[in-house]
């Protein structure tokens, strides 16, 4: 009797196993019901869709002096297309009333670099960007010290004081300059070398005028733009 059983309950369990495997489609159920092109039959189309980029006047995006700043061109993404931005700094003497050049009669101009931190970069690393510093308008009011991305330009000098072409892969690798008898090695670095002749006035301002104080040598140098 007990054998009887066991192997009735085997036929059952066989049984039981097979039909929960059965595999249930779900779109032939209600077929009949559901519209043609539910989930039944495939089909396809195309749009066209033409867009454009635009800053929207309720944009209040500002650019603030501690954000990290971009600067360079993208000439055509597949996405938005050709993409520009320019990049603003200023900087002054770390004291005032001080000639920051030690003795004005023996002081011979080297070399004179902006030199900016590079963070990273978006699209095609292993382009080129061609780089050029122009001097902001001495007459030009900063009124804020944050800006909106939609607000035009500076008005700079016409004279370009800084050139440079790099590979943008290549700002991250090492590399060696010297400061005075020191050797310094950086990274992560965009050097632009500047015009020397146009550096020469910072020589010759003294503390009787832009060394003053802040505000008079902001006056003579508003910044520059890249």
């Amino acid at each position: 009797m007990k054998r009887i059983l066991s192997g009735t309950a085997a036929i059952l369990s066989a049984i039981l196993v097979f039909i929960s495997c059965n595999k249930i489609d779900a779109t032939d159920l209600g077929s009949g019901i559901i519209p043609e092109i539910d989930n039944v039959n495939t089909f396809d189309t195309t749009i066209s869709v033409i867009s454009d980029n635009f800053f929207s006047n309720e944009d209040t995006v500002r650019m603030i002096y501690t954000a990290r700043h971009s600067v360079g061109v993208i000439e055509n993404d597949p996405e938005f297309g050709q993409t520009s931005t320019l990049l603003y700094t200023a900087f002054a003497p770390s004291t005032t009333r001080t000639y920051p050049f030690v003795k004005r009669d023996s002081v011979t101009i080297d070399s004179v670099v902006l030199s900016l931190a590079y963070a990273g970069s978006y699209g095609d690393s292993a382009s080129q960007l061609s780089y050029e510093v122009r001097e902001i308008d001495p007459n030009f009011d900063f009124r804020d010290t944050g800006y909106s991305v939609k607000h035009p330009d500076f008005p700079t000098q016409p004279q370009v004081i800084g050139s440079r072409t790099v590979f943008v892969n290549r700002l991250h690798d090492s590399i060696m300059y010297r400061n005075q008898k020191d050797t310094v090695k950086v990274a992560g670095e965009l050097r632009i070398p500047l015009d020397l002749s146009w550096a020469g006035r910072f020589i010759n301002y003294d503390t009787t005028n832009a060394y003053k104080n802040d505000s008079i040598f902001q006056q003579r140098f508003r910044g520059v733009e890249v």
